[in-house]
């Protein structure tokens, strides 16, 4: 008799990328206290997110140019691996895993990776056509939006199947507004108590790009989700 497994796997391509995240993220912890890079390693966290983070200047000046060389452009796919703290980067690879998971037992690895990736480069688009020229962009929310998008897909077919209330796929993505808002409000208490300066535009940027990476995940569910773009026609022509 076979034994029921305690903890089902996680996707592999799930995993591969929550690991990036957590890796990365731990050598730089490690190189924060000295134990790895020497005397260099104390700044390796400003290098990597100078060499590796999304700065809205860099996609202004490819606009205005018309040229988009590969140094710019890989900017777009690595700058969700970079992190601010370990529990900046621990949230994010949290959520990867858990959403991704779902997303992922029910998906292609690659559909997931599309998502996720597709997710990253609009909000990092976005963020840089409102966001001032030096504000570096960096984190793994933006994609993690993305694949709440194809969760809140996913869970919106389930419910229509089940003759149940279709916009309750949209608890999750409704519950981190609503933290968001929270969280900004209290921001912007402590800065009209005298406290630090005023983060709300950054807030405000960062909630916009990263609502667009949701918005991707959300639209690109139905064309690379089971069944693809076919399955997709095949749903319209139903109706």
């Amino acid at each position: 008799m076979e034994q029921e497994r305690v903890i089902n796997p996680i996707p592999p391509a799930v995993l591969v990328l929550a690991l990036l995240m957590v890796g990365i993220e731990l050598v730089m912890q490690l190189a924060t206290a000295g134990l790895a890079g020497g005397a260099q390693g104390v700044g390796w966290r400003a290098d990597t997110i100078n060499d590796f983070a999304f700065f809205p200047a860099i996609q202004h000046e490819m606009f205005a140019r018309g040229a988009f060389p590969f140094d710019y452009l890989y900017r777009y796919v690595t700058y969700p691996f970079v992190h601010s703290s370990l529990m900046h980067a621990g949230f994010a690879a949290v959520i990867t895993l858990a959403v991704g998971k779902f997303v992922g037992d029910r998906w292609h690895w690659a559909s997931v990776v599309t998502v996720f990736f597709s997710s990253a480069i609009v909000a990092a688009v976005i963020f840089g056509l409102i966001a001032p020229e030096n504000w570096p962009y960096y984190g793994g929310y933006p994609a993690v939006y993305g694949l709440i998008g194809a969760f809140s897909h996913i869970m919106w077919v389930r419910l229509g199947q089940q003759g149940a209330n279709r916009w309750k796929a949209f608890s999750m993505i409704g519950i981190l507004l609503v933290i968001q808002i929270i969280w900004g409000l209290f921001v912007k208490l402590i800065y009209l108590m005298g406290y630090g300066g005023d983060a709300t535009p950054m807030m405000l940027y960062l909630g916009i790009s990263e609502f667009a990476g949701f918005g991707v995940g959300l639209i690109l569910s139905p064309l690379v989700g089971p069944g693809g773009w076919q399955g997709f026609l095949a749903r319209i022509r139903q109706r």
